[in-house]
């Protein structure tokens, strides 16, 4: 439960950061374009994520799919913390 939060709470702080992140980062004459494709692919993930998360339950069992994302949650903050950088 408590990793199943933790995903829930990044999930809706990191994509509101990356929606601002692209709106600084892009050209306005290029932002449609950029902002459609990340649209896009976040619907992407939305329908795979499930899809492939149903077969490796159903192969490996559904506690490995908690696991699985825990391990993905915990890699993602050991890398965050290592390519952090301060603002001088």
């Amino acid at each position: 439960m408590i990793g199943r939060f933790c995903f829930g709470l990044t999930d809706a702080a990191i994509i509101p950061a990356y929606q601002t992140l692209m709106t600084q980062l892009t050209n306005k004459n290029e932002f449609g374009q950029i902002f459609s494709y990340s649209q896009s692919f976040q619907a992407f993930g939305n329908v795979i994520g499930p899809v492939l998360g149903g077969v490796l339950a159903s192969v490996c069992g559904f506690r490995s799919i908690f696991i699985l994302t825990l391990i993905m949650e915990l890699g993602c903050l050991v890398a965050l913390r290592v390519t952090h950088r301060t603002a001088n």
